[in-house]
């Protein structure tokens, strides 16, 4: 898959890895409803095959291949927001 850094200002974000229930095509489906300029990267590392052609068809279903990025990314200058385990409440300064 292509998806590439194509200015300074892209926004990656770094989805859960790759294994079902882990919420993987809830951020491919929210990632729809984003500024093209947020792009997503899905750690594949050790994913079973069968998860990952499923996932690979669900973005190229809603036609996200252009930001949509399954490993690792190397780059130099990019805004990022890392999904985990975190909830709203835990993002809020206290």
């Amino acid at each position: 898959m292509a998806a590439v850094a194509t200015k300074v200002n892209d926004f990656f974000i770094l989805g859960p890895t790759m294994a079902p229930g882990n919420g993987v095509a809830e951020a491919i489906a929210s990632l729809y409803y984003l500024p093209k300029r947020y792009k997503l990267v899905l750690p594949a590392a050790g994913a079973d095959a069968g998860f990952l052609e499923e996932m690979h068809r669900l973005v190229r279903r809603m036609a996200l291949t252009a930001r949509v990025r399954f490993g690792d990314i190397d780059v130099p200058e990019a805004d990022a927001i890392v999904v985990g385990e975190a909830t709203p409440t835990d993002l809020r300064d206290e």
